[in-house]
C-alpha cells in the first residue's frame, strides 16, 4: 500500500519544520535510531541515539530531541529553529537525503519512508551534530525498540491511539524453521470491527479471515525459502500490508562444528609454547569446540608458520612495532596447533588474510613496502575526486598519524598479487596437515577501490566483451564530486559485476589448488569467512551466494539494480565446502535474521556457520545467541579466543547445546 508523501519546508536562516498531526506528545521510551557504521567490515553496529517523539502534534518543546515523522499524517503546525538537521529515509531504510544547518531546500518525506528531525536552539544535546555527521546518502539505518530491530510499520503504533492501521507481527519477519508447518500471528494496530486479514503465499493460494485485532494464520512450507504477503482490508480497501520470509530447513545438523577463531597477533603473546597451545585446546574441547580457525597469514603480511620456502614470508616475530613485537623463537605456532589439536581429535583451519599486506596505522607491511604498486588506488569522499594510493589518501595519512585504523589492501585484480597469495596457500598445504583453507578478507577494502590504470584497462576489456564502451574512467563507474558525494556512472552496474568477477575468479584458482592436493589429502576443504550483511557486501566485490539465488523485493535490500543475470554468475559459493558468515550482532533475533538470509542465499547447497563476536556480547547474552546459530545453521564460529572468559563461556556453551536451546522453538 502506498502512502501519500508529505512536504517539509526548510528556509535558510529560519528553518521551518512542519510536524505531523497526532493525538499524543508523550515521549517514546527505548526507541532508537542506529546510523550505519563508518566501516561495516570493522564495526558492525553504528552509533545509536534516542528518538524521543514519533509524529507529535507539534515540534514545539522538542528542542534537543530527535523527532520522527512518517508519511501517515498531514502537516499541521510548525516552529522555528536556526540549528536543525533533517535526514530523509525511504521504505528500505536507506538514506536518500541529509539536509544540514543553513540549507535552503524543500524536502519531501519519501513514500512509505520517514524523516528524522533534530533542532537545538537552547538545549545543546548533540543531536544536530549526530544527524549531520553520522548519516549520508545511501546509508542503511536501523530502528530499534528495547534493543531489537523493528520495521517502520511497527513504529506506527508508537504514535498514539489514532495512529494509522498497521500490522505488528509476533513472528520475526524473517526466520528459519525445522517444521513443515507453522502459524503466522500478529496484531492489527488501529483497527476496529469489519477488518479482514488475507495471507498470500507467493506462488500459492490466498486465504482470508475476519479479524478485529489479533490474527493467527496457519501456513504450510515448501523446502527452502517461502515468501508470504499479509494485508489488512476493509470493504476492498487495503489499509496495511507486510511480508514474512520463512526458510524451511529440512534437516538439523546433529553434530555442529564449533570453531574457535585464533587471530594472529592478539593471541601470539599468550600462545608461545606447546604448553600454552595444549591449555587452549583442552579448555576449548571442554567447552564443546571442535575446530580452530588460525590466522596463518595476518593482515600485515606476517605468517604464523616457519616453513615458507615458496613465499619467504616473514614469521610474526619479525614485526617491529612495539604493540606487537615479540622475541625471536624457534616455536612454530601452526605446527604446534595442528599436532596438538589432532592429538585431541580436533581440526585446524588455516586462515589467510587474502588481499591485505600491511597496517598503515602501525607502519608495518613488508610486501606493501616492497611493492607499492600493489596498493589499492582509491577515490574516497575526503579526497573529492582525486584517485590516490590508499596510503597517500587523506584517510591513509590520518591512519599513518595514528588517528584512524587502516589495513593496507592490495589490488585483487593484479595477477602477481594473486600468485603470491597462492604461494602461501600451497606451502601451507604441502608442509602442514591442515584440515581446511579459509579465505579471510578475500575482497576489496570497500566500494572506493580499485581505480588503478590496471583496473581501468581490465574494465575496458570487460565492457568490450559485453558490446559496451568505456568512455571515461573512473566516472563511467562512479566518481566522487567536489562535495564528497558519489555520482554513479553509466556503467556502475557493470563495474559492480566486474569487481565481483575478479574475486570469483581468484576463489576458483584457490579451489583448483585445493583439488590438486586432494590426491594426497582427500579430506582437505576450502572455506571462507564473509560478513553476513550480503545486502551491502557488493561494495567489497563479493558475491558469496549460490548462483541459483534470485533477489525478491520482500528481502528488502537497499540496492536492487545490481542483481542482474551477469552478477548472479559471479557467485563463488560452488567452490566452497562450507562458509562462515559474520553474524556479529547482540540479539538472537538479529542473529536469526542473518542466518536465515544466509540460508536463503545458499539454499542449503553448502553448510553455513553463524559467527559471533565475543567483545559485542555480555555473558548473559551468549547462550541465547550461540543457541540461535546452533539451531539454525550448521555450526558456530567464536571470535576470538583472546576474548574468552572460560568459566562463563563454558557454562553458556553448555546452555546453548542443551535440548531447550537447540530444538525448534
Amino acid at each position: 500500500m502506498k502512502k501519500v508523501s508529505r512536504n517539509i519546508t526548510l528556509l535558510v536562516s529560519s528553518m521551518l519544520l512542519w510536524a505531523c498531526g497526532s493525538t499524543t506528545d508523550i515521549p517514546v521510551e527505548k526507541f532508537t535510531v542506529e546510523a550505519a557504521p563508518a566501516d561495516v567490515t570493522m564495526v558492525v553496529r553504528g552509533v545509536e541515539k534516542q528518538v524521543s517523539f514519533v509524529n507529535p502534534s507539534t515540534v514545539m518543546g522538542k528542542d534537543g530531541s530527535i523527532v520522527m515523522l512518517t508519511a501517515d499524517f498531514t502537516p499541521t503546525t510548525g516552529t522555528e529553529s536556526k540549528e536543525t538537521a533533517v535526514v530523509l529515509v525511504d521504505a528500505n531504510n536507506t538514506v536518500v537525503r541529509v539536509i544540514t544547518v543553513g540549507t535552503s531546500a524543500k524536502a519531501q518525506i519519501p513514500e512509505n519512508g520517514f524523516a528524522l528531525l533534530a533542532s537545538e536552539t537552547q538545549t545543546k544535546t548533540g543531536v544536530v551534530k549526530y544527524l549531520s555527521e553520522n548519516f549520508k546518502k545511501g546509508d542503511v539505518v536501523k530502528l530499534r525498540l528495547d534493543g531489537q530491530v523493528i520495521a517502520l510499520s511497527d513504529v506506527s503504533a508508537l504514535g498514539g491511539k489514532n495512529a494509522p492501521v498497521a500490522i505488528t507481527m509476533s513472528n520475526d519477519k524473517m526466520y528459519t524453521t525445522l517444521n513443515s508447518t507453522d502459524t503466522l500471528k500478529g496484531v492489527i494496530n488501529g483497527a476496529g470491527k469489519g477488518f479482514k486479514v488475507s495471507l498470500t503465499k507467493v506462488g500459492g493460494a490466498t486465504t482470508e479471515i475476519s479479524a478485529d485485532s489479533v490474527f493467527a494464520l496457519p501456513i504450510e512450507l515448501s523446502q527452502g525459502v517461502n515468501y508470504f504477503d499479509i494485508a489488512v482490508t476493509k470493504k476492498d480497501k487495503k489499509y496495511a500490508e507486510t511480508s514474512v520470509v520463512v526458510f524451511y530447513k529440512t534437516t538439523k545438523t546433529e553434530t555442529p562444528d564449533v570453531v574457535m577463531w585464533v587471530e594472529q597477533f592478539p593471541n601470539a603473546k599468550t600462545l608461545r609454547s606447546d604448553a600454552d597451545v595444549e591449555d587452549m585446546v583442552l579448555k576449548s574441547k571442554n567447552a564443546g569446540v571442535t575446530s580452530f580457525g588460525l590466522d596463518v597469514k595476518g593482515p600485515e603480511g606476517f605468517v604464523s608458520y616457519k616453513k615458507a620456502p615458496l613465499s619467504h614470508s616473514p614469521y610474526y616475530t619479525n614485526i617491529k612495532h612495539p604493540k606487537k613485537a615479540l622475541p625471536a623463537s624457534s616455536f612454530d605456532l601452526l605446527e604446534s596447533m595442528v599436532r596438538i589439536a589432532h592429538k585431541h581429535g580436533m581440526r585446524v583451519y588455516a586462515s589467510f588474510n587474502s588481499f591485505t599486506e600491511g597496517n598503515i596505522t602501525l607502519g608495518e607491511g613488508p610486501m606493501a613496502k616492497a611493492h607499492p604498486e600493489w596498493v589499492e588506488m582509491v577515490q574516497r569522499p575526503e579526497d573529492k575526486g582525486a584517485v590516490l594510493p590508499l596510503t597517500e589518501s587523506t584517510f591513509g595519512k590520518k591512519a599513518a598519524a595514528g588517528n584512524a585504523i587502516s589495513i593496507t589492501f592490495v589490488n585483487p585484480l593484479l595477477k602477481e598479487v594473486q600468485d603470491y597469495q597462492l604461494l602461501r596457500i600451497r606451502e601451507v598445504i604441502e608442509n602442514y596437515d591442515i584440515d581446511a583453507v579459509v579465505l579471510d578478507r578475500c575482497r576489496y577494502d570497500n566500494v572506493y577501490g580499485d581505480f588503478s590504470p590496471a583496473s581501468a584497462d581490465a574494465f575496458k576489456v570487460y565492457l568490450e566483451q559485453k558490446g559496451k564502451k568505456l568512455e571515461a574512467f573512473p566516472s563511467d563507474a562512479f566518481a566522487i564530486d567536489s562535495t564528497g558525494n558519489m555520482v554513479r556512472g553509466q556503467h556502475f552496474t557493470e563495474w559492480v559485476t566486474f569487481r565481483s568477477g575478479i574475486i570469483h575468479d581468484y576463489v576458483a584458482r584457490v579451489r583448483a589448488l585445493v583439488d590438486e592436493k586432494k590426491a594426497e589429502k582427500p579430506n582437505l576443504k576450502l572455506s571462507a569467512y564473509v560478513g553476513s550483511w550480503y545486502e551491502a557486501y557488493w561494495q567489497n566485490g563479493v558475491n558469496w551466494a549460490s548462483p541459483d539465488f534470485r533477489y525478491d523485493s520482500r528481502l528488502g535490500f537497499p540496492e536492487t539494480s545490481i542483481y542482474t543475470e551477469d552478477y548472479y554468475k559471479t557467485a563463488y559459493l560452488p567452490y566452497l565446502d562450507f562458509l562462515m558468515i559474520g553474524t556479529y550482532f547482540k540479539t538472537d533475533k538479529e542473529v536469526n535474521k542473518y542466518i536465515t538470509l544466509g540460508n536463503i542465499l545458499t539454499n542449503g547447497q553448502v553448510p553455513i556457520y553463524g559467527s559471533m563476536s565475543m567483545p559485542d556480547l555480555i555473558p548473559e547474552q551468549q547462550a541465547e545467541v550461540f543457541g540461535a546459530s546452533l539451531r539454525n545453521s550448521a555450526g558456530l564460529m567464536i571470535f576470538d579466543h583472546c576474548y574468552v572468559q572460560w568459566d562463563s563461556f563454558t557454562e553458556n556453551m553448555q546452555k546453548a547445546f542443551s535440548l531447550d536451546n537447540i530444538q525448534e522453538k
